[in-house]
C-alpha cells in the first residue's frame, strides 16, 4: 500500500503544478469519472459493441430497489432470482454463468476471488447514478471473469443542481408487503467543484410472501418462512473538479443479515443464516494536459466478509481481502488515440474451509487504440498481458473491434468484433480443503460480436439495435466425483453460445405536457454443452441448466405534467432445470407497473409513489425450487428540500 500511496501522492503533485487557477464554476458541476468498458469512454454510437444504459431517472423509475431489478430490463441479460427481496441474484449474460459476467463499481471489480461472483441482491438503488451493460467479452481490458460481459455500476452522477454553495438533503420512507419498510437519509453538498454526499439507508422485511406449491395432487397456498432481511448502508463520497483535474472517492459499507430457507420440496425450510458485511474503498483520479492527453489513476480496497451459518451442521465464514491500483496514460497523434497502462491486484481469504495462507498478486498491462482508419470508420485493437501469481500462469488477450457508418451518419451504425477472454480459477476452486485442485487452468473463451444499429427521428426519438454474439468457451471449470468421498473441479468442460437480440426504443413529447416513452427487447439464446465429462454423458449438446431459450420485456412510461405511470411486461421463455434437459420449467410471464406525483412547494420538493409487482398475480419459479412472491405492494415518499 506505501507503493500505491507514493504513486497516487506524485500524480496529484504532478496534476497540482500544472492545472490553472481561474476557472468558470458552472463547468465543474459534474465531477465524474466515466469508466467504460473500452477504457476509451466511447459512446453507444462509436462502439464496437451494444451499449445499454441506465440513468438515474430509468433507476428511480424501475419498480423494485436492488440493481438486478433494474439489470432484468436490459436486453441479453437474466436475472437469476432464488426467490424474494432477500434472495440470492446472480446475473447471466450471453447464456453464461454468473461468474463469467464482470461486475464494476465505479470501475473497481466486485467478483470475489472466492467464487468469481457477486449477490447483485447486496446492492441498493438508492445511491447508483447509473449502469451500463456491454454482453461482450472484455477481458483485454480488464481481466479475468469478463468471458460474456460487463455490468459496470457508478455511485457518482452529474449534479443535478448547478448552484454553487448548495445543500440538499433527502428523506425517503417506503412501506409494503411482507411488512417491509425502509427509510433514506443523505445530504448533499455542492460548491462547484468540490461535491459532498453522504447517506444513511435501513431496510427490513419479513419476506414471508405468499406463493404456491404443488404437492403432487394440487397447489396449495404457502407462506415463505425463514425468509427475513435486514440491511444497513452507509455511504460517503467526495468530488473535486477543475478544468484539469477530477478527484472521485468513495466508502461504501453495508451489513446484510438474512435467514436462508432452501429449496423448496414441502418439507420445513432451512433454519440457515448468511451475513455479508462489504467495505469498498475507491479513489479515481484524472489530469487532462493543455494537449489533450489523459493520465488516470484509481486505488481500491475492499474487505468482504461472508459467514453462513447452518447449525449444528455449518458454519463457514470467508473473509475476502483485495486491493488493487491501476494506472493509464492516453494520448493522441494523428488519427491514432493510444491508451496504455498497467493494473496491479493482490487478494487473500481467510476462510476455515480452504487452505491458510493462500494469496493472489496478478500484474497485467495493456494497450487500447482507437485508429480512424476513414472518415466513418473506426478500428479498436486492445492487447493485455497478466501474470496470475499462485497458479504459475501468463493470459494473452487481446480484441478487435469495428464501427462502420456508411452514410456518415447514427441512421446507420455498423458494429463488429472479436476477441477472447479468460476466467481464472477461483480459491474455492484451487484451495477447498477436502476437494480443491491446483492444477487448474483458466477458463477461456472467444468472442465474436456483429450488429447493427439505427437512430432517427420519428415523431420523436427512435432507435433500433440488431445484435448477434457467439461464445466458444473452453476449460471450463466443473464438479464431478473423485476417488475420494469428496467432489473436485477439473478443466474438462465446454460450451458454445449463440445469441440473437432485436431492441427498439422510442421517446416523444405528443404535448406540452405529455411525454411518453416505449422499450421493447427480444433475445433468443441458444447455449449448449460441447463437451462430455464421461463416456456416455446425457448432457452433451443439451442447452444449459436454467438458460432461458427466449426473453421478451416491455417497459412503456407516459408523464403528464408532474405525474406519471410507468408498466413493465416480462416473458421469460421455457428453460432445463437439468443438465439432461429432461426437466422443462414453463415460461414465467410478469407484469409490474407504478404511479407516482411529484408536488413543488418552494424550496421543497415531494414525490410520492406506489409500485405494484406481479399484477396478474402469475404463479412462477426463476430458478428451479424457489418460488417467488404473488402480488405485491410498495408506497414510497420523498422528501426533498
Amino acid at each position: 500500500m506505501r507503493f500505491t500511496i507514493i504513486i497516487l501522492l506524485s500524480f496529484l503533485s504532478f496534476s497540482a503544478a500544472n492545472s490553472q487557477s481561474d476557472f468558470d464554476s458552472l463547468l465543474f458541476t459534474a465531477p465524474v469519472i466515466n469508466v467504460s468498458s473500452s477504457r476509451l469512454g466511447l459512446s453507444k454510437e462509436d462502439s464496437f459493441y451494444p451499449v445499454q444504459r441506465f440513468d438515474r431517472q430509468e433507476i428511480t423509475n424501475t419498480n423494485g430497489s436492488r440493481v438486478s431489478d433494474v439489470l432484468q430490463r436490459a436486453c441479453n441479460v437474466f436475472i437469476k432470482s432464488y426467490g424474494g427481496l432477500s434472495s440470492l441474484k446472480t446475473v447471466s449474460v450471453n447464456g453464461m454463468n454468473a461468474e463469467h459476467t464482470l461486475i464494476l463499481l465505479n470501475g473497481t471489480r466486485l467478483n470475489t476471488i472466492q467464487n468469481s461472483q457477486f449477490d447483485l441482491s447486496l446492492i441498493s438503488n438508492e445511491d447508483i447514478e447509473s449502469i451500463e451493460v456491454i454482453p461482450s467479452g472484455s477481458s483485454s481490458y480488464f481481466g479475468s471473469d469478463a468471458l460474456s460481459g460487463v455490468v459496470n455500476i457508478s455511485t457518482f452522477g452529474n449534479s443535478d443542481d448547478a448552484s454553487a454553495d448548495r445543500i440538499r438533503a433527502v428523506f425517503t420512507a417506503r412501506a409494503g408487503s411482507y411488512n417491509y419498510r425502509n427509510t433514506i437519509a443523505s445530504v448533499k453538498y455542492n460548491s462547484g467543484k468540490h461535491d459532498f454526499k453522504t447517506a444513511f439507508d435501513f431496510e427490513k422485511s419479513d419476506d414471508d410472501f405468499d406463493y404456491y406449491y404443488f404437492n403432487g395432487y394440487r397447489n396449495i397456498l404457502k407462506h415463505r418462512e425463514n425468509n427475513s432481511l435486514e440491511r444497513k448502508n452507509i455511504l460517503v463520497q467526495y468530488s473535486y473538479g477543475s478544468r484539469n483535474d477530477v478527484l472521485n472517492f468513495m466508502t461504501l459499507y453495508s451489513a446484510v443479515n438474512r435467514q436462508i430457507p432452501g429449496l423448496e420440496i414441502g418439507s420445513a425450510p432451512m433454519n440457515a443464516f448468511q451475513k455479508d458485511k462489504i467495505w469498498n474503498n475507491i479513489l479515481n483520479y484524472e489530469h487532462t494536459s493543455h494537449s489533450g492527453s489523459v493520465l488516470r489513476a484509481s486505488v481500491n480496497f475492499q474487505n468482504y466478509l461472508m459467514n453462513y451459518l447452518s447449525l449444528p451442521f455449518d458454519d463457514s465464514y470467508y473473509k475476502n481481502l483485495t486491493s488493487g491500483i491501476s494506472l493509464s496514460y492516453q494520448f493522441k497523434m494523428a488519427d491514432i488515440k493510444y491508451l496504455a497502462g498497467a493494473d496491479l491486484f493482490t487478494g487473500s481469504i481467510q476462510s476455515n474451509e480452504l487452505e491458510e495462507g493462500r494469496k493472489r498478486f496478478s500484474t497485467a498491462v495493456y494497450a487500447n487504440i482507437d485508429y480512424a482508419a476513414a472518415k466513418n470508420l473506426r478500428l479498436y485493437p486492445s492487447v493485455r498481458f497478466e501474470n496470475i501469481s499462485d497458479i504459475g500462469k501468463n493470459v494473452v488477450t487481446g480484441k478487435l473491434g469495428l464501427n462502420y457508418k456508411p452514410l456518415g451518419s447514427d441512421l446507420l451504425i455498423l458494429k463488429a468484433g472479436t476477441g477472447n477472454s479468460y476466467r481464472a480459477p477461483t480459491f474455492n476452486e484451487l484451495y477447498w480443503k477436502t476437494g480443491g485442485n491446483r492444477s487448474l487452468k483458466p477458463e477461456t473463451s472467444f468472442n465474436i460480436d456483429a450488429g447493427v444499429l439505427s437512430e432517427f427521428r420519428f415523431f420523436g426519438n427512435a432507435s433500433v439495435e440488431i445484435n448477434y454474439s457467439h461464445v466458444k468457451a473452453d476449460n471450463k471449470i466443473v464438479w464431478r466425483p473423485s476417488a475420494s468421498v469428496y467432489w473436485t473441479p477439473v478443466n474438462i468442460s465446454s460450451s458454445s453460445s449463440d445469441v440473437i437480440t432485436a431492441a427498439i426504443s422510442h421517446s416523444s413529447r405528443i404535448t406540452r405536457e405529455t411525454e411518453i416513452s416505449l422499450k421493447a427487447n427480444y433475445t433468443h439464446t441458444t447455449s449448449i454443452k460441447t463437451s462430455s465429462d464421461f463416456s456416455g454423458d446425457p448432457s452433451l449438446n443439451k442447452q444449459l441448466i436454467f438458460v432461458p431459450s427466449d426473453m421478451f420485456k416491455i417497459d412503456a412510461g407516459i408523464v403528464y405534467r408532474k405525474s406519471g405511470l410507468n408498466l413493465f411486461v416480462s416473458y421469460t421463455g421455457s428453460r432445463y432445470a437439468d443438465y439432461e434437459n429432461t426437466i422443462k420449467m414453463k415460461p414465467a410471464f410478469t407484469l409490474d407497473g407504478n404511479l407516482f406525483t411529484n408536488i413543488n412547494a418552494g424550496a421543497f420538493h415531494f414525490r410520492a409513489a406506489l409500485e405494484i409487482n406481479n399484477i396478474t398475480n402469475s404463479d412462477y419459479q426463476i430458478v428451479y425450487g424457489y418460488p417467488m412472491p404473488l402480488r405485491n405492494y410498495k408506497f414510497t415518499i420523498t422528501l426533498t428540500y
